[in-house]
């Protein structure tokens, strides 16, 4: 299969071909013409051109011909775009595998293939627009446009089709780029954090058998955390906790952030008031519904805003909001990068018929509750009780006790019984007024915000 030997060479491959060695300029310079497939995309915010750029330069190949494109600067968002092509045909799209990580990949036109290679034409090929050859082994998927055949049940059904493992993956990869690497500041109450993962965490992966146990120094281990490791404990603790399987990819990516930032029950609260559901930090149909309920951007506007807007009212953001704005920025961009191209419900799955509870611990307080010694309404059965009985028993006992006397009694019994618990309570509370005014002990704890 060869350009040359086929005359309907389609309209985006046309365009493709006519921007043949265009190529980063290096130096500090940008080629311009490399920033344009960036806007053409809707991410004029990049402006250097050494920013990986094939999807970009496919985005913007496709947008030309009138074909709508993902918008995202991953290569991999084209494994739900458009239909599944069974072989390479001219203008194909393919997707490619780069390495063994699981998100990370490349994306081009076909131009030719043989038993195991494949001809592209992309961009970011050697730094520029070129045709690369690569091994077969390497193809992920052939994907095609929708054409006027295709129903929108099938395009949603395949979109519905798309793996949920990489879903998280393309989620994940956003959180630990903006979480970084190894971290122990002395304002962040979290401690020692290894890939946005705190010691807190890590050992309770171990207690609940996430993570095998190991009874070395833990910081050091915690450093030492594998990518498998550390995907494992984000999909338990963040992934699932906060429901992000439930939603689009563009509001599951924003949940998901939150979710390893603020905590799985503070994100579902904040998304839920974004959304005007109940603020009740427990994802079930309502919430899932109301996510729904607009236009996917205008959900994720609100809860971006709704984001912004906790975090200038934290008392460190002194401190860290310039971080914290940074992260919700990016995560918004990211986000936005998928908004086209998707359906509802995300996913092949059934919708929880009732809520899924994300709180990772329970407790339940007593502080409202009454001893039963406090209540009047049971003394005064007591009393009543025994005015009847013991006037009668009384005598075969040799005691000669009056109904008056015990109710006499009982109206005693019941005021010093208020008199202890008012003199207990007002004890308890000047006790801990006291208490609260000690020197404060360092203790370690995982701040979540």
């Amino acid at each position: 299969m060869d350009v040359n030997e086929q005359p309907d060479i389609p309209l985006w491959l046309q365009y493709a071909l006519e921007e043949l060695e265009v190529s980063e300029l290096g130096k500090g310079s940008e080629n311009p013409r490399i920033l344009e497939y960036f806007n053409e995309v809707n991410h004029p915010g990049v402006v250097k051109d050494e920013t990986p750029w094939c999807a970009a330069f496919i985005g913007a190949m496709l947008e030309r011909a009138g074909i709508k494109s993902t918008k995202s600067l991953m290569a991999r968002s084209y494994l739900s775009w458009g239909q599944k092509e069974r072989e390479e045909k001219l203008g194909s799209v393919a997707i490619l595998k780069r390495g063994n990580n699981e998100v990370f990949g490349h994306v081009g036109f076909v131009i030719s293939s043989t038993k195991d290679q494949i001809q592209l034409l992309s961009g970011n090929q050697s730094n520029k627009v070129s045709i690369a050859t690569f091994r077969k082994d390497q193809l992920i998927d052939l994907r095609w446009p929708l054409t006027e055949t295709t129903t929108m049940q099938d395009a949603q059904k395949k979109e519905n089709e798309t793996n949920l493992k990489t879903r998280f993956q393309i989620a994940l990869a956003h959180v630990l780029k903006v979480e970084g690497g190894w971290s122990n500041h002395k304002d962040d109450k979290g401690g020692p954090t290894y890939k946005g993962i705190t010691l807190n965490t890590y050992q309770r992966a171990k207690k609940d058998g996430v993570l095998p146990q190991y009874n070395g120094n833990e910081i050091e281990a915690l450093r030492k955390l594998t990518h498998n490791q550390v995907s494992l404990i984000y999909e338990t603790y963040y992934w699932k906790k906060a429901g992000c399987q439930y939603f689009s990819l563009p509001i599951a990516i924003a949940l998901f952030d939150a979710s390893v930032n603020h905590g799985p029950i503070k994100a579902v609260k904040l998304l839920q008031s974004s959304i005007g559901a109940e603020v009740d930090g427990e994802v079930g149909p309502e919430t899932i519904s109301f996510a729904n309920k607009e236009a996917l951007q205008n959900t994720l506007n609100n809860y971006i805003s709704v984001r912004r807007t906790h975090y200038k009212q934290l008392k460190q953001f002194n401190i860290f909001g310039k971080g914290w704005l940074n992260r919700l920025s990016q995560t918004e961009q990211i986000a936005n990068s998928y908004l086209s191209n998707q359906s509802y419900p995300p996913e092949n799955f059934n919708l929880p018929k009732r809520k899924v509870r994300v709180k990772m611990e329970t407790t339940e307080t007593y502080a409202n509750k009454k001893w039963w010694g406090e209540s009047l309404t049971v003394w005064g059965t007591i009393v009543t009780a025994l005015s009847t009985i013991l006037p009668v028993i009384g005598p075969f006992i040799g005691l000669d006790i009056s109904a008056e006397l015990i109710r006499q009694f009982g109206d005693t019994v019941a005021k010093l019984i208020q008199i202890i618990g008012g003199v207990t309570g007002t004890t308890m509370a000047l006790y801990g007024r006291s208490r609260a005014t000690t020197k404060l002990t360092r203790r370690s704890m995982e701040m979540k915000i």
